[in-house]
């Protein structure tokens, strides 16, 4: 895998583009298609000749099944589009997760960042936690304490990306 933590020449701005696989994404597409079509199936028997019983069933598992199209289709849309950026000022940072565009800013002023640091790689609970699988966004495994609340950054790193990711912030951020 290549080092996905790219600084821009400028210093200002910093990518991090999801993981991308083209296989692993076609067997995502695939399951969502079939999902999606299992749902329609369940669906369309909601309103044919059941008993209330049947019809109860019916509305709990479309709740499920909502659900997790919902997570899919954001999952493949970060798979496809996304990128964690952070753009650095002379105050401190704006975070967001962008896909296509479009995310929610967070300002986090650098005065009141502290105690920043890496996840521990070598727990192996950890460790099996933040390994860049597939099938979910993942896990954060850059943390600080902003405003006495513990923040996280750095969806699916490495243990090496992770480390870059924090002393481009310690240093943009002139913190020890």
């Amino acid at each position: 895998m290549s080092n996905r933590v790219q600084l821009s020449s400028d210093r200002k701005t910093l990518e991090i583009p999801s993981i991308t696989d083209t296989t692993k994404f076609k067997i995502l597409m695939v399951w969502f298609v079939l999902w999606t079509i299992s749902g329609i199936v369940v669906f369309s028997q909601f309103f044919t000749n059941s008993s209330r019983e049947e019809k109860m069933w019916y509305a709990i598992w479309m709740a499920f099944w909502a659900f997790f199209e919902y997570k899919a289709s954001v999952l493949m849309t970060w798979r496809r589009n996304g990128k964690e950026i952070f753009l650095f000022n002379e105050n401190g940072f704006v975070y967001r997760r962008d896909v296509n565009g479009r995310g929610i800013d967070k300002i986090y002023n650098s005065k009141l960042i502290s105690n920043l640091r890496v996840v521990n790689f070598k727990d192996r609970k950890v460790q099996a936690r933040v390994q860049p699988y597939y099938w979910s966004m993942g896990a954060e495994t850059v943390f600080f304490t902003y405003e006495n609340k513990d923040e996280a950054v750095g969806l699916q790193l490495t243990e090496d990306e992770a480390l870059q990711l924090l002393k481009i912030m310690k240093n943009r951020l002139n913190k020890p």
